[in-house]
């Protein structure tokens, strides 16, 4: 008949403590391993001369029994420690399945707590932000890591809350040479981000907010009356919006999701979360701003509750010609919002080496599409 770990214990005199840190090791089948005085290190299990032998030893190398359990023709009877005996094969029988047992126990599904402290509602929507592409001077790769995690969240609502598109054309500073590509050319790179996020997600809400970049535009039609009146000249009609059914949000606009207030941002501070700490102590609720292309939070609690405000990274390439190694993160944010009572969690996803770690899953570059 088999017995446990702590039967083993008792009729040796070894602490449970020990053969259970014998169990995690899963090191049975390992052989001694010898300080350079002659002692044995570790909590080894092996065949010495032609003798099954299970010791323990502390891993200090300093002996704590010798050969406390053993079984072979040289020895039949097993060692009797505290007046019983056990053989070696009982011991090892023992161990193997408490390593077994473990194992099992580390990949078992863990089972939902009682309904009382834990419940799935409903109610819960799913939401995605990013912001600051600046598109043609976006990341393709934070990108792609991106798209392959809307392609796997399939959120409800896609905030793009600001500046995904540059306009470099129509910035009032000093401009390079090499870097004045065509009006035109940074607007379809802007269109081919919608076009892609709105294939990979045909079913999500999307809504576009402008910010300082693409405002832009709207200070370089005020430069031009003549031109100012074009409908064609629309934000809608140039990122071609009503194509990718993706609602505009003016940056002048106040916009809530559920009680939670999301802006492009129009505070910038030194570090990450300072920003957070300002736009909170503005606007009197939580929210997420992007504009300063760092991640962060900051928290605040009064008589009136509990707030939070996000700073939300970028997908821009963090390589500008403008700046030498910008204190920027590459990242997007993921929540999830209870559509009646206002409750939510935001996570923060940091893109690192080019991928995102989520939820226990690894989201590398989504390409070809």
């Amino acid at each position: 008949m088999a017995i446990g770990l702590t039967e083993v214990a008792r009729r040796t005199g070894v602490p449970i403590g020990l053969l259970k840190q014998f169990e995690r090791g899963g090191m049975l089948k390992d052989h001694y391993r010898y300080m350079p005085d002659g002692r044995r290190s570790g909590y080894k299990a092996s065949v010495v001369d032609g003798v099954n032998n299970l010791a323990i030893y502390e891993m200090s190398g300093r002996m704590f029994g010798e050969t406390i359990l053993h079984d072979s023709p040289l020895c039949p009877s097993a060692v009797t420690v505290n007046g019983e005996g056990v053989t070696w094969r009982e011991a090892q029988d023992a161990l193997e399945n408490a390593v077994q047992a473990s194992r099992h126990r580390e990949h078992a599904p863990v089972p939902p707590p009682p309904d009382e402290t834990w419940r799935k509602v409903s109610e819960y929507e799913r939401s995605v932000y990013a912001n600051d592409f600046h598109c043609p001077y976006h990341d393709e790769t934070a990108v792609g890591v991106f798209l392959s995690f809307l392609r796997w969240f399939q959120p409800k609502n896609i905030f793009l809350i600001g500046d995904i598109a540059d306009w470099y054309q129509l910035s009032r500073f000093d401009q390079e040479p090499h870097r004045k590509l065509s009006i035109q050319q940074d607007l379809d790179s802007a269109t081919d981000i919608l076009r892609r996020i709105r294939r990979i997600s045909p079913d999500s809400d999307i809504t576009y907010f402008e910010g300082n970049h693409e405002s832009r535009l709207m200070r370089w039609l005020c430069k031009h009356p003549e031109v100012a009146g074009l409908r064609a000249l629309s934000l809608s009609n140039l990122l071609r919006l009503d194509d990718y059914n993706v609602k505009l949000v003016g940056l002048m606009e106040t916009y809530t999701h559920h009680g939670f207030c999301i802006e492009h941002g129009d505070i910038v501070r030194p570090s990450s979360g300072f920003t957070a700490k300002g736009q909170l102590g503005k606007r009197g609720i939580s929210g997420i701003s992007g504009h300063t292309h760092r991640l962060g939070a900051h928290y605040h609690t009064d008589m009136g509750g509990d707030y939070v405000w996000y700073e939300n990274g970028c997908l821009a390439d963090r390589n500008p010609c403008y700046v030498k190694s910008p204190n920027w993160q590459q990242g997007f944010s993921c929540s999830h919002n209870n559509v009646n009572t206002g409750m939510f969690c935001m996570e923060q996803i940091l893109i690192q080496h080019g991928m995102a770690v989520f939820a226990g899953r690894e989201f590398s570059p989504l390409g070809g599409i």
